[in-house]
């Protein structure tokens, strides 16, 4: 199975013979052109039949709009990938999905190239780039005209059909739910791959480009639901007064419980900028869902000389923090990380009364911003990872609490909870560990969980050593994003003078 070229058209009858021949004249020799019509009124029919011997499969239907066609389009295609090039594009030549093809990696569930924008008889060469790259500057709020341009077109991508029927293009979405589906698949861990070859010529000049004001506001509404910084993806795109401005997103951590209506000016002269209560009772917040925090920042402006911060999780202390008076902007590190999506209440140890109300407030803020743990490199998949001293360099930045210095064949870990973290591009079914018993520990476990499951639990499986071989498919994290690898073994009865004998000595992990 290949790949099904899928034109969806609406009154289209001046364009269709320029696309058609395009498809037609591709020399890959396992494709499916397939014609969507939404009833077209105008002579799209004349045209259709006259290309009828060529059209593998033509359906006319009424549709709810250009994304509703092309997740019906999905449903009729009979291919293992998905093209959709529109009334009015063409291929870029008679080899380009070809090129695609040969270059593209099995697993990859959605592959892309370049693509020339015409318009208005202009053409502009677009390069895409790698799309996780891509989203690491969408997550970093960094976005730029620059890299908007290097967002991949429908023209130029080929998706896996299951993809898109699982996911579909939201209908909500007039213009850019193609832009809204690579984000949310990608982040959902499906593998994309961009293969540095121009695909098709996108013809410019379309209901995208005729709705400007439209286009900017669902960009901005998409965007910043995969960036840490969604002030500034709002920024970008509209400088000040952002529809959006004050919402937060999954990935910058909510604000749930705590906060007053937004104020300004009169109220607190001192700050030249909106800003909200907090209420005496403090705030409660959940961390982003996509990675750990290892800290806040929170700005704002205190009354109460005496002011202090708790940062309370699962009912324990996670830091505490003296308030300066008047404007502030401080941060707040945590002594041990914080979870993905984990409530946090952030508790004040004085209050006062507001100044126009009976509300108790505590003081008033203008940011609360999470800081993240370091990214990591990703693995691939079977490229084993060993932990030993002449290694340490490299994989010092995997290991987090709960381990001895690392020794010639092995590290150790220190006893009930040792964590490890680890990424990969690839997609990933299982987690191979390998590592040897305490001698000290008669009948030694070792538990391993991957992001709070329990993966596997076992005893020795040849001689003194441990080579577990667990599933992760359901609970691991794609997209590159960091997937936190715990150990817990059993504990020994009597610790001597060698705490060691608290762990296990863990030689490889290995993805799979």
């Amino acid at each position: 199975m290949s790949i099904t070229v899928a034109t969806v058209a609406l009154n289209a009858a001046d364009d269709l013979p320029l696309t058609l021949e395009s498809v037609i004249a591709q020399d890959h020799d396992d494709l499916e052109l397939l014609v969507v019509d939404g009833s077209s009124w105008d002579e799209s029919h004349e045209i259709l039949e006259l290309y009828r011997d060529d059209i593998d499969r033509l359906e006319i239907i009424e549709d709810a709009g250009i994304f509703d066609a092309m997740n019906r389009a999905a449903a009729f295609a009979s291919k293992e990938y998905i093209l959709f090039l529109n009334a009015g594009d063409r291929f870029y030549t008679e080899r380009a999905l070809s090129k695609l093809w040969e270059r593209r990696r099995a697993s990859a569930d959605i592959i892309y190239g370049n693509h020339i924008y015409r318009d208005r008889g202009v053409d502009r060469f677009e390069a895409s780039t790698d799309f996780r790259e891509q989203m690491k500057i969408l997550r970093k709020g960094n976005i730029s005209g620059k890299w908007l341009s290097r967002f991949p077109a429908h023209q130029a991508t080929m998706t896996r059909v299951s993809l898109l029927l699982k996911k579909r293009y939201d209908t909500a979405l007039r213009i850019c739910a193609d832009h809204d589906f690579l984000l949310r698949a990608v982040h959902d861990g499906a593998e994309p791959q961009y293969i540095d070859e121009i695909v098709s010529h996108y013809m410019g000049g379309g209901f995208s480009a005729q709705q400007g004001d439209l286009c900017r506001l669902e960009w901005n509404n998409v965007y910043r639901r995969y960036s840490e910084r969604p002030d500034l993806v709002d920024r970008f795109f509209y400088r000040s007064n952002s529809p959006f401005e004050g919402q937060r997103s999954l990935m910058s951590g909510e604000i749930i419980m705590g906060l007053q209506p937004s104020k300004s000016g009169t109220e607190l002269p001192e700050l030249d900028e909106p800003f909200k209560w907090v209420t005496g009772s403090g705030l409660r917040v959940v961390s982003p869902e996509h990675r750990g925090a290892t800290a806040l920042h929170v700005s704002g402006f205190n009354h109460i000389a005496s002011q202090t911060i708790e940062v309370v999780a699962d009912g324990k202390t996670l830091a505490r923090e003296r308030v300066p008076t008047g404007a502030f902007s401080i941060e707040i590190r945590f002594d041990r990380h914080i979870e993905p999506s984990t409530a946090i209440d952030l508790i004040p140890t004085d209050s006062i009364r507001h100044p126009e109300s009976a509300i108790i407030v505590a003081f008033a803020l203008t940011e609360l911003r999470f800081e993240f743990e370091a990214e990591i490199t990703p693995r691939p998949v079977g490229d084993p990872i060993f932990f030993n001293a002449s290694t340490a360099h490299e994989t010092e930045s995997y290991l987090l609490a709960g381990w001895w210095s690392p020794e010639g064949t092995h590290i150790w870990s220190k006893g009930d909870v040792s964590e490890l973290r680890l990424s990969s591009l690839d997609t990933v079914t299982r987690l191979n560990v390998r590592a040897r018993t305490n001698p000290a520990v008669p009948g030694q476990t070792l538990q391993i969980t991957v992001n709070g499951t329990v993966v596997a639990e076992s005893g020795p499986t040849a001689g003194n050593e441990y080579l577990i071989s667990a599933p992760v498919g359901e609970v691991w994290r794609g997209g590159a994003y960091a997937n936190r690898i715990t150990l817990r073994p059993s504990r020994a009865s009597n610790v001597g003078a060698d705490h060691r004998v608290l762990g296990v000595s863990l030689v490889s992990v290995e993805l799979g």
